[in-house]
Protein backbone atom coordinates (compact mmCIF):
# COMPACT_ATOMS: atom_id res chain seq x y z
CA UNK A 1 0.00 0.00 0.00
CA UNK A 2 1.55 3.59 -0.92
CA UNK A 3 2.00 5.56 1.87
CA UNK A 4 -0.08 8.71 2.70
CA UNK A 5 1.67 12.10 2.00
CA UNK A 6 1.60 14.06 5.19
CA UNK A 7 -1.09 16.40 4.11
CA UNK A 8 -3.27 13.37 3.20
CA UNK A 9 -2.68 11.81 6.47
CA UNK A 10 -3.73 15.10 7.79
CA UNK A 11 -6.95 14.88 5.92
CA UNK A 12 -7.60 12.08 7.45
CA UNK A 13 -7.11 12.96 11.06
CA UNK A 14 -9.38 16.06 10.46
CA UNK A 15 -12.29 13.69 9.12
CA UNK A 16 -11.76 11.24 12.27
CA UNK A 17 -11.87 14.46 14.73
CA UNK A 18 -15.10 16.35 12.70
CA UNK A 19 -16.88 12.85 13.13
CA UNK A 20 -15.37 11.95 16.40
CA UNK A 21 -16.78 15.26 17.40
CA UNK A 22 -20.19 15.14 16.12
CA UNK A 23 -20.23 11.71 17.76
CA UNK A 24 -19.55 13.16 21.49
CA UNK A 25 -22.14 16.39 20.93
CA UNK A 26 -24.83 13.96 19.66
CA UNK A 27 -23.58 11.92 22.78
CA UNK A 28 -24.05 15.20 24.98
CA UNK A 29 -26.91 15.95 23.74
CA UNK A 30 -28.22 12.60 25.15
CA UNK A 31 -28.41 10.84 22.16
CA UNK A 32 -27.22 7.25 23.58
CA UNK A 33 -26.14 5.85 19.51
CA UNK A 34 -23.91 8.74 19.04
CA UNK A 35 -25.24 10.44 16.01
CA UNK A 36 -25.72 6.80 14.20
CA UNK A 37 -28.99 6.19 15.33
CA UNK A 38 -31.33 3.83 13.28
CA UNK A 39 -28.19 2.32 11.54
CA UNK A 40 -28.40 -1.29 14.19
CA UNK A 41 -26.15 -0.64 16.64
CA UNK A 42 -24.55 -3.96 16.25
CA UNK A 43 -23.88 -4.21 12.33
CA UNK A 44 -22.32 0.04 13.42
CA UNK A 45 -20.05 -1.37 16.02
CA UNK A 46 -18.94 -4.39 13.86
CA UNK A 47 -18.31 -1.19 11.13
CA UNK A 48 -15.88 0.40 13.86
CA UNK A 49 -13.92 -3.02 14.26
CA UNK A 50 -13.03 -3.60 11.07
CA UNK A 51 -9.42 -2.25 9.36
CA UNK A 52 -9.00 -0.32 6.39
CA UNK A 53 -7.99 -4.02 4.75
CA UNK A 54 -11.44 -5.00 5.82
CA UNK A 55 -13.16 -1.95 5.09
CA UNK A 56 -12.07 -2.43 1.05
CA UNK A 57 -13.30 -6.14 1.44
CA UNK A 58 -16.00 -5.29 2.31
CA UNK A 59 -16.60 -2.54 -0.01
CA UNK A 60 -16.22 -5.45 -2.94
CA UNK A 61 -18.07 -7.60 -1.23
CA UNK A 62 -21.37 -5.35 -1.09
CA UNK A 63 -20.74 -4.99 -4.99
CA UNK A 64 -20.57 -9.39 -5.33
CA UNK A 65 -16.97 -9.47 -5.87
CA UNK A 66 -15.45 -12.90 -5.93
CA UNK A 67 -12.62 -14.24 -4.09
CA UNK A 68 -10.15 -14.12 -7.09
CA UNK A 69 -11.23 -10.79 -7.97
CA UNK A 70 -10.88 -9.29 -4.33
CA UNK A 71 -7.37 -11.45 -4.38
CA UNK A 72 -6.33 -9.53 -7.89
CA UNK A 73 -7.52 -6.05 -6.73
CA UNK A 74 -5.28 -6.12 -3.78
CA UNK A 75 -2.20 -8.18 -5.02
CA UNK A 76 -2.71 -11.38 -2.88
CA UNK A 77 -3.40 -14.82 -2.99
CA UNK A 78 -7.13 -15.90 -2.68
CA UNK A 79 -6.50 -17.71 0.37
CA UNK A 80 -5.75 -14.29 2.19
CA UNK A 81 -9.30 -13.14 1.04
CA UNK A 82 -10.57 -15.62 2.48
CA UNK A 83 -8.74 -14.96 5.69
CA UNK A 84 -10.18 -11.16 5.62
CA UNK A 85 -13.90 -12.35 4.30
CA UNK A 86 -13.98 -14.95 7.79
CA UNK A 87 -12.92 -12.39 9.74
CA UNK A 88 -14.90 -10.17 8.29
CA UNK A 89 -18.03 -12.65 9.19
CA UNK A 90 -16.83 -13.23 12.70
CA UNK A 91 -17.03 -9.57 13.71
CA UNK A 92 -20.54 -9.33 11.97
CA UNK A 93 -21.14 -12.51 14.08
CA UNK A 94 -22.42 -14.59 11.11
CA UNK A 95 -20.87 -17.26 9.11
CA UNK A 96 -20.79 -16.59 5.18
CA UNK A 97 -20.35 -13.87 2.73
CA UNK A 98 -24.41 -13.60 1.68
CA UNK A 99 -25.03 -12.67 6.07
CA UNK A 100 -21.95 -10.73 5.76
CA UNK A 101 -23.86 -8.37 2.72
CA UNK A 102 -27.14 -8.99 3.91
CA UNK A 103 -25.71 -7.43 8.00
CA UNK A 104 -23.60 -4.68 6.27
CA UNK A 105 -25.84 -3.10 3.18
CA UNK A 106 -28.05 -1.33 4.99
CA UNK A 107 -26.01 0.50 7.64
CA UNK A 108 -23.36 1.20 4.93
CA UNK A 109 -26.22 2.26 2.33
CA UNK A 110 -27.52 4.44 5.50
CA UNK A 111 -24.35 5.64 7.20
CA UNK A 112 -23.03 9.47 6.33
CA UNK A 113 -20.36 9.54 3.68
CA UNK A 114 -18.09 11.32 6.63
CA UNK A 115 -19.05 9.26 9.56
CA UNK A 116 -18.08 6.15 7.22
CA UNK A 117 -14.73 7.69 6.30
CA UNK A 118 -14.07 8.72 9.72
CA UNK A 119 -14.58 4.86 11.10
CA UNK A 120 -12.97 3.03 8.02
CA UNK A 121 -8.94 4.82 8.51
CA UNK A 122 -10.30 7.30 5.48
CA UNK A 123 -11.86 4.55 3.20
CA UNK A 124 -14.51 6.53 1.39
CA UNK A 125 -17.80 4.59 0.71
CA UNK A 126 -17.04 5.04 -3.26
CA UNK A 127 -13.96 3.43 -2.88
CA UNK A 128 -14.62 -0.50 -4.52
CA UNK A 129 -16.75 1.61 -7.42
CA UNK A 130 -14.36 3.86 -8.39
CA UNK A 131 -10.61 1.77 -7.38
CA UNK A 132 -7.56 3.76 -5.14
CA UNK A 133 -5.40 4.66 -7.88
CA UNK A 134 -3.84 1.44 -7.74
CA UNK A 135 -2.54 2.46 -4.00
CA UNK A 136 -4.29 -0.56 -2.51
CA UNK A 137 -2.43 -3.77 -5.18
CA UNK A 138 0.74 -4.69 -5.01
CA UNK A 139 3.37 -4.54 -7.20
CA UNK A 140 3.18 -8.24 -8.56
CA UNK A 141 6.57 -10.00 -8.82
CA UNK A 142 7.84 -11.30 -11.65
CA UNK A 143 9.82 -14.78 -11.76
CA UNK A 144 13.06 -15.34 -12.82
CA UNK A 145 13.90 -17.33 -15.12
Amino acid sequence: MAKLSVEERVAVLEVKIETLTRMIEALARGDSSGGVADLGSDEATALGTLTTKQHKCLQMLLLGAGNPEIAERFGVSINTVKVFVRTIAQKFGVTSRSQIVIRAARVFEQMPDDVYVGISGGVPKIWAKEGDGGKTQKKKRTSRR
